[in-house]
């Protein structure tokens, strides 16, 4: 049963209110897992009308980026324009990101989803690179058989046309690098990530784990971390609680999803923290 201090306790840090999918999937394994609610996802009504008027015009962009499932999710809150354009690109930062775009698109396009090979927005540089090429072959190929590009939709560029669905912020080094390169660089936020406390009764909750573990009782934690602000936020909520908690919990085990988080909470004093791919089945080997 949640919440019993006899069994491993596996603590979320993902963003609400989306984490709670992931939540159920693993208590339905059979493993203990919580939500701590560092952040919160919200979508207000200028945001969502923003997101429909750019569905509107997919037609108009070559590739779509999204950097996270998060913003698959808020994209697809409402079903697509019209018939998706076959030739239209969707490239995703990391696998848990394409999964959940495939989820979304019909069948037809789930060849059109595609990710780097690293969990990060640097592989999305090389996937818009390739992309140029391809495009560059493209529009040679139309010059060798005489084709007019005039009329061609002015396909007369390898630049691409690039709409980017994030949160309100997020990395900006590698769009500067893809305008720079020529790429029209449109960014669409569909959401805003705003930082919250901790509920009381998780506090409660995970002091009684100390209390037990202290007394010599096996209740371990493992901390789920998802990115490198929830690694920050996840620090400074322990340290802000009390010192004894946040030592403990240093000493816990703890996954995180790219080797960034990783680098960020062994630099906070996390003993080891474990490298693992996102969603269900990588919590569940970080487990073993």
């Amino acid at each position: 049963m949640a919440g019993e201090l006899n069994g491993p306790l596996v603590v979320l840090t993902h963003a609400l209110p989306r984490v709670d999918k992931l939540v159920s999937e693993l208590n339905q394994l059979g493993i203990d897992a919580v939500a701590i609610g560092l952040q919160k996802i919200v979508v207000s009504d200028t945001l969502r009308a923003q997101t429909l008027a750019v569905k509107a015009k997919l037609p108009s962009f070559d590739t779509i980026v999204f950097v996270s499932p998060n913003a698959v999710e808020v994209f697809f809150d409402s079903p697509l324009l019209g018939v998706v354009p076959a030739n239209l690109q969707w490239l995703c930062v990391g696998q848990a990101t394409a999964q959940a775009v495939r989820q979304h698109l019909p069948v037809a396009n789930h060849k059109s989803v595609v990710c780097g090979i690293s969990n990060d927005a640097d592989s999305v540089l090389l996937l818009l690179n390739s992309l140029r090429k391809e495009k560059l072959v493209k529009i040679n190929l139309q010059k060798i058989v005489k084709i007019n590009l005039q009329s061609d939709k002015g396909a007369t560029s390898d630049a691409l046309r690039v709409l980017v669905v994030r949160g309100s912020s997020g990395r900006e080094d590698w769009i500067a690098a893809c305008q720079q390169a020529g790429d029209s660089v449109a960014i669409l936020a569909a959401y805003t990530s705003v930082e919250q406390s901790p509920s009381f009764a998780f506090t409660q909750q995970l002091k009684a784990r100390q209390q037990v573990q202290n007394q010599g009782l096996a209740t371990p934690v493992c901390f789920v971390v998802a990115s490198t602000q929830l690694a920050r936020q996840l620090h400074q909520w322990l340290a802000a609680t009390s010192p004894e908690l946040v030592q403990w919990a240093m000493q816990q085990s703890t996954l995180a999803i790219h080797p960034k988080i990783v680098e960020q909470l062994e630099s906070f004093g996390f003993v080891a923290p474990k490298l693992i791919s996102p969603g269900v089945q990588g919590i569940v080997q970080g487990l073993k």
